[in-house]
C-alpha cells in the first residue's frame, strides 16, 4: 500500500530512509540563514496533490483548490514573510496576495533571478528558483545575493 501522507511532521525535516532530498537540505539552510528554527516555520505545498512533472491542464485546477486557504493564511496578519520556491508558486502567491514587485536581482546562479514583493499589509514575498534544481543555499555567491534580497545587514 502506498502512503499518501506522512503525519510524523514537516516533510522537509522527517528523515526519509529511501531517498536523499535536496529540498530538505535547502530548507534547513534557508531556515538557518533567516535565523528561524525549522520546526517553527510553516512549510506547505501550494498544490495539494503532488506530481513529478508539471502539467497545466491537470495542475492549475489543483492549485485553485487551495487558493482561498493560502490567501487567507498569508494575509491573516501573523505571517511576516513567505518564501516561494519555483516560478509557478511565486506567480500564484503574488496574484493571490496582490503583492507588488520591489526588487529583482541576479541569484548568483547563471541567469536565474530572485525577487522580493510586498503586500499592502506588509508581508514580504520572496521568489526563488526551485531549490531542488538550483541549490542556491549551498553556494557562497548565491548566499550573499539572497541575504541582500532579504535585506540583512
Amino acid at each position: 500500500m502506498r502512503v499518501a501522507s506522512d503525519e510524523r511532521g514537516n516533510s522537509y525535516l522527517v528523515m526519509r530512509k529511501t531517498k536523499h532530498s535536496p529540498m530538505a537540505d535547502q530548507y534547513r539552510r534557508l531556515c538557518k540563514l533567516i535565523g528561524d528554527d525549522p520546526e517553527d516555520v510553516l512549510a506547505g505545498a501550494l498544490m495539494p496533490y503532488r506530481t513529478d512533472n508539471w502539467r497545466n491542464s491537470r495542475d492549475e485546477p489543483n492549485i485553485e483548490i487551495s487558493a482561498d486557504f493560502w490567501r487567507d493564511t498569508i494575509l491573516n496578519g501573523r505571517i511576516e514573510q513567505v518564501f516561494c520556491v519555483g516560478r509557478v508558486v511565486e506567480k500564484t502567491v503574488v496574484k493571490l496576495t496582490n503583492a507588488r514587485l520591489m526588487v529583482e536581482m541576479p541569484s548568483g546562479w547563471g541567469t536565474a533571478a530572485i525577487r522580493r514583493y510586498l503586500t499592502v499589509g506588509g508581508v514580504k514575498v520572496y521568489g526563488l528558483p526551485h531549490l531542488s534544481r538550483f541549490k542556491l543555499l549551498s553556494r557562497t555567491s548565491c548566499l550573499s545575493q539572497i541575504a541582500d534580497l532579504i535585506e540583512f545587514d
